[in-house]
């Protein structure tokens, strides 16, 4: 994660709250900068079959 970070591939947004012990207990959010990157993890963590070539004749 560090890695994408330091490419500027992810940001990484703090929670803001005024308590400091809710931003403790909350998770920082995670954005995307590249689309490409997001795809590819995404496609990676589906479960769906894939087509095989001879279903498709």
């Amino acid at each position: 994660m560090s890695v994408l970070e330091a490419t500027h591939r992810i940001v990484i947004v703090p929670p803001y709250l005024a308590s400091f012990g809710e931003r403790l207990v909350k998770m920082p959010k995670v954005y995307f900068s590249e689309t490409g990157t997001l795809r590819h993890l995404a496609s990676g963590m589906r479960t769906a079959r894939r087509p095989t070539p001879w279903r498709d004749l």
